[in-house]
């Protein structure tokens, strides 16, 4: 969920996520022999919970079409494409129906946690 209470698709990855649950294992562990208030225990945690709260600050960036190419690896066209889709007439492919695009003047802005991932390429 975003901080507005909308759910949001959250850009992390399994690693992250897995690394965040050996955080907190490691946290309840030193907790059991060092207990609840211990500083190293206390600071896991903080961690821990201010890398929840910038993953869901992350899953609510706007961003250029430029800089969400970028970020996502689709290209400007792509991008834009889309946005014009969304615009006009809303049906876009399954992959892409989340999709969240405002105008900014004459530009588009993404949200980028709603852009799909880009497959990757065979080799």
């Amino acid at each position: 969920m975003t901080r507005n209470g909308t759910p949001a698709r959250l850009l992390v990855s399994t690693p992250i996520e897995d690394r965040l649950h050996a955080l907190e294992d490691e946290a309840r562990h030193l907790a059991e022999w060092s207990g609840e208030d211990a500083p190293s225990v206390r600071s896991i945690r903080l961690c821990v919970r201010e890398l929840r709260l910038a993953m869901v600050d992350a899953a609510e960036h706007w961003a250029t079409t430029g800089e969400t190419a970028r970020l996502t690896g689709w290209s400007v066209d792509t991008l834009q494409r889309y946005a014009q889709t969304v615009e006009i007439s809303g049906t876009l492919p399954h992959a892409w129906r989340g999709l969240r695009v405002r105008r900014a003047g004459s530009a588009f802005m993404f949200m980028v946690s709603t852009v799909p991932a880009k497959p990757a390429k065979a080799s």
